[in-house]
């Protein structure tokens, strides 16, 4: 009967662990996902040439996740008062939507990041516009990389310190 609640302590830690590293894998995917908006958002505005609003409609139309509500109530709320500063109709967007989902995921330099993407909004109708999108690739790009090297240690220290505790709540069982 000892061995049983040993082996559920420990796998039960082991998961735990695991648990952890799964919610780092979560925020690597969302960071990526934005980053493909952001590229698919590039081809509609400056590949095809689509309005603002059009392109943030048609965004806001690909999934059902936290990002693509932004991109819809920026666009609401441009329409209702079309004399707003876009950048801040996307964060105060952002600020909003965070209130209403679950991002616990992300943490304070992603929300920034996504949040920085207002500002290269307010751009678009500029010449500039077209580079602010590359440059913020880039950086999007560059934050990701530095995130997924952090997840892979991160990832290795969850999954290791979640099997010893285990065995070390087990050892002590005995």
């Amino acid at each position: 009967m000892k061995i049983l609640l040993i082996l559920f302590v420990v796998i039960g830690c082991a998961f735990i662990g695991r648990l952890f590293s799964k919610s780092l894998e979560i925020r690597i995917e969302s960071l990526k996902e934005f980053y493909r908006d952001i590229q698919f958002f590039k081809s509609l505005v400056v590949d095809e040439g689509r309005e603002l609003l059009t392109a943030l409609n048609a965004m806001g139309r690909k999934n059902e996740r936290f990002i693509e509500h932004i991109y819809i109530d920026t666009k609401i709320r441009i329409e209702k008062n079309p004399g707003m500063d876009i950048s801040s109709a996307f964060e105060n967007s952002m600020v909003e939507r965070q209130m209403k989902f679950g991002i616990e995921h992300l943490k304070a330099e992603d929300i920034e990041l996504f949040s920085s993407f207002g500002r290269v909004l307010s751009t678009i109708r500029h010449s500039a516009g077209k580079n602010s999108i590359d440059v913020y690739l880039k950086e999007l790009e560059m934050h990701i990389d530095v995130q997924q090297e952090e997840q892979k240690k991160k990832t290795k220290i969850y999954n290791r310190m979640g099997l010893l505790v285990g065995l070390f709540i087990g050892i002590i069982l005995l």
